[in-house]
């Protein structure tokens, strides 16, 4: 069989190729088991953390698409408000002096505490007359910003001095609503309240407006006299609740949610996807994050919201909190997501660092499972497919290797079996003949094997030594002198006159004894 080890009396080139060939496979089976291992590890662990993943990267997406987009046009929406406001209170606090009134719109209304319920046109006294005198100027700005502002559900001013009350639009005089004045109202003491600079206005809690407008929000501010500096009245603006909740619409998703509260423990709603504010309650708690979010936050995660708004706030970064939460009335998980809005209700709300309104989200996590299902679903697909990918390239690369091991292992057989046919030669022909007898030096030049030259010379010389050494006689030094007197004869040679001719015939050999006899 392939796998086991060529006999030991095998050529030298099967166990090269055999040695080669086997440690390739295991180096690449190895690799490979490494490879596949990586990959089914990887994408396993991909696999199960998708969800965690994918709801992440989708908190994300809905905090900047629905939370920060909605909550950056309510911002916008209140800031335009708020210029008006401000464009206005300067320009009554410009225009207030005397001045012959020309007469007064059914925008005007005072106080008076005896008119059983119904509004008429302010009496004509001093104090009134004056008021009106001042204001003469009023409509000639008011009037026009009232019509060009989308977010103005009406401007009202109301006087200091005589508790006169102005507003835009007018409702005449036929609305039995019961005495009304302004200097007693919730947004006229929040503006006096806060009135810690020319600059400074306040944006009162959402409350049910008193002329049957709905649930409004309310943006006042302080305007004075241009004469002494005094406090004239103040103005406000009022904006449905309603219509700033038409602005988070288009950002909402299946079964989202988003809306704006009041970063406080009552959690007054301000704009909501759900709500549609034609609920006339006059309890402001019932809109609030207790019965109006969805889903119905605990109290527990109300305070988790606005402690996390409250510590963490910074207007210059995105401010975004996160958490899951289960409705206690339908048990459906959902993913919430909250961000502190930047602007502020107040001068005092800004200089304490209190945050004034939360944009506050809600996605049922089934909306994101079906994104996380669908890409783990992939995953899984993937992986017998990048395993197969794996097998195919491991066993294309092991064709290559084999090839090559194949190539480059015969190359390095060669000069062995060269060597192996030499020895062979010179075992066989150590006596009479050229060790290196029918190698063709040609065949070794292109087999790229030149040291065998080399190699040659080295071994003849070893060769030659190695005769010449062992064939040499023994040194006289070496015999003893008992030996050599044995060698000699008992008696003298005789010697005879020979014949030149015999002479030159029994010469004895160059360097000899010449010849001699008893």
């Amino acid at each position: 069989m392939f796998l086991l080890p060529p006999a030991q009396s095998a050529p030298l080139k099967h166990h090269l190729l055999y040695w080669f060939i086997l440690c390739a496979l295991v180096s690449l089976f190895f690799s490979e088991a490494i490879a596949v291992g990586f990959i089914g590890g990887s994408l396993f662990s991909l696999t199960n953390t998708a969800s965690s993943l994918l709801t992440t990267q989708a908190s994300n997406a809905l905090a900047s698409s629905i939370v920060s987009n909605s909550a950056q046009l309510f911002e916008d929406a209140l800031a335009d408000v708020i210029f008006a406001m401000t464009a206005s209170s300067t320009a009554i606090g410009d225009t207030y002096r005397q001045d012959y009134s020309t007469g007064y719109e059914p925008s005007f209304y005072g106080y008076n505490a005896t008119s059983n319920g119904k509004f008429t046109p302010p009496p004509l006294n001093y104090t009134t007359n004056s008021t009106l005198n001042k204001v003469a100027h009023v409509d000639t700005f008011i009037r026009p910003l009232y019509k060009l502002s989308p977010n103005v559900l009406s401007v009202q001013i109301g006087f200091d001095d005589s508790g006169l009350f102005k507003s835009y639009p007018g409702t005449g005089d036929n609305l039995n609503l019961g005495t009304y004045d302004p200097r007693t109202r919730s947004w006229y003491q929040a503006a006096l309240k806060n009135q810690a600079s020319p600059s400074s206005f306040a944006i009162a809690n959402p409350y049910l407006s008193a002329f049957g407008r709905g649930w409004v929000l309310t943006t006042s501010k302080v305007f004075y006299n241009k004469v002494d500096g005094t406090v004239a009245g103040v103005i406000s603006i009022q904006s449905q609740l309603s219509e700033f909740s038409k602005l988070l619409s288009s950002f909402t998703v299946s079964g989202s949610n988003v809306a704006v509260f009041t970063a406080d423990p009552n959690g007054y709603v301000v704009a909501s996807t759900k709500i549609k504010f034609d609920d006339l309650n006059p309890s402001p708690t019932y809109f609030s994050y207790k019965n109006t979010s969805s889903p119905t936050f605990s109290d527990s995660l109300w305070n988790q919201i606005i402690s996390s708004s409250s510590s963490s706030f910074n207007t210059q970064t995105s401010n975004f909190g996160s958490t899951t939460f289960t409705d206690p009335q339908t048990n459906i998980p959902y993913l919430i997501l909250w961000k502190t809005l930047s602007i502020y209700a107040s001068d005092a709300a800004s200089k304490s660092g209190t945050p004034s309104w939360v944009a506050v989200g809600s996605v049922p996590i089934s909306q994101l499972q079906t994104i996380v299902d669908t890409t783990t679903a992939n995953l899984k697909k993937s992986v017998p497919l990048s395993i197969g990918i794996s097998v195919g390239v491991f066993a294309g690369t092991t064709l290559i290797v084999l090839l090559l091991v194949i190539v480059f292992a015969n190359q390095i057989v060669k000069p062995l079996a060269l060597l192996s046919a030499e020895s062979s030669r010179v075992s066989n022909n150590i006596g009479g003949k050229d060790l290196w007898e029918g190698v063709n030096d040609k065949d070794v030049s292109r087999s790229g094997v030149d040291e065998m030259d080399k190699f040659k010379d080295s071994f003849y010389e070893m060769v030659f030594v190695k005769a010449v050494v062992e064939h040499e006689l023994p040194s006289f030094e070496s015999v003893e002198v008992q030996s050599i007197l044995d060698l000699l004869p008992d008696e003298p040679p005789q010697y005879e006159e020979a014949d030149p001719n015999v002479y030159a015939n029994a010469r004895a050999p160059a360097g000899g004894f010449g010849t001699f006899r008893n």
